[in-house]
């Protein structure tokens, strides 16, 4: 009994420091300006610093800026397990950018964080305007899905990498 008792006690505290750090950092997104004012004005040539200290807002607006500076490898690393959670090689996903003259990002409403098993999911809703080299326009609405690992032994750096992508075109 006494082993299942500490068990319990163990299970219990690991999901309060999750929840802890799920409003932790939704506490931090909260505390940002609006972001879509922030985003908008925020040149899009601007290199990508490698810092690990970013959120996930920044991470999506570095995504995007890396596409417009034609530094399609940085903006891949973005992407979780060094760029394979895009679903694409390096090289398929600079092909899906060939055509790109020219992306904006807005982010269109608040990022919520959730923990599970270790980890920390943010979710950034996202409205993207990009222009084809065509002078085509496209919309691009829906949002992505960061990962942070939660626990991190070894006290390595632990950036927010981008896990997935939702998006479809209006």
């Amino acid at each position: 009994m006494r082993n299942y008792t500490a068990t319990a006690i163990l299970i219990i505290l690991f999901l309060f420091s999750n929840l802890a750090a799920c409003q932790t950092e939704k506490s931090r997104d909260h505390d940002l300006t609006d972001p879509t004012e922030e985003l908008a004005e925020k040149p899009n040539n601007q290199t990508v610093d490698s810092s690990t200290s970013r959120n996930p807002r920044q991470i999506i607006q570095a995504l995007y800026d890396a596409v417009n500076s034609h530094q399609y490898e940085k903006a891949y690393r973005l992407w979780g397990r060094d760029g394979k959670a895009s679903g694409q090689t390096l090289s398929r996903f600079k092909q899906g950018y060939v055509q790109t003259a020219e992306t904006m990002v807005f982010i269109t409403g608040d990022v919520t964080t959730e923990g599970a098993a270790g980890s920390l999911y943010a979710t950034v809703p996202v409205r993207v305007e990009a222009e084809l080299k065509s002078g085509k326009q496209q919309v691009f609405t829906g949002s992505y899905v960061l990962r942070k690992r939660n626990i991190n032994p070894d006290r390595t750096p632990n950036p927010w990498r981008i896990y997935d992508a939702r998006l479809t075109e209006e």
